[in-house]
């Protein structure tokens, strides 16, 4: 049995090409067999069937209930794992059922994660100019008075005495 395992860095707001890295796997002959705590390696094994396809629910602010889970079951999804950003439902018909979600609902959802993302990165960025900023005023101070120190010596010790 064949087992490979990938290191997947995502954000959330990535959900199509989470699902197309998923179904070209499930093409290959490959089924996500689990997901690290850390949701970064993603193990997958392999499988004579090459019909699964996937889909992705993201939570956003509010978890999905146990109704929920069982409307999906009704609709031809069956959960597969849930990550801390959203939940894999996969189906093994020849023609996948219909997404989970409107589309429209999930591209609000989508934006608005890209949105706090986005404003996070924000936020980091300005605090790592404000830091360099901080670093920049101590080196200058610090270079400010070794230099005023050496003039001052310079200038008690030169060679204008011993001529």
């Amino acid at each position: 049995m064949k087992i490979e395992e990938y290191l997947i860095d995502y954000f959330p707001f990535e959900k199509s090409e989470i699902i197309d890295f998923l179904n070209e796997k499930a093409k290959q002959g490959l089924k996500i067999n689990g997901i690290s705590e850390s949701d970064n390696i993603w193990t997958f094994i392999e499988t004579n069937s090459k019909n699964i396809h996937y889909d992705i629910y993201l939570f956003g602010e509010i978890l999905p209930d146990i109704e929920f889970y069982d409307s999906c079951k009704l609709m031809g999804w069956d959960f597969l794992f849930r990550t801390n950003d959203f939940a894999i439902f996969y189906n093994e018909d020849k023609v996948p059922p219909l997404p989970l979600i409107d589309k429209s609902m999930d591209k609000d959802l989508e934006n608005s994660l890209y949105d706090k993302v986005i404003s996070d990165i924000r936020k980091d960025f300005r605090k790592c100019i404000l830091l360099d900023i901080v670093y920049f005023l101590v080196l200058f101070l610090i270079f400010f008075f070794s230099y005023s120190r050496f003039l001052f010596y310079y200038k008690m010790y030169s060679f204008k005495q011993f001529v």
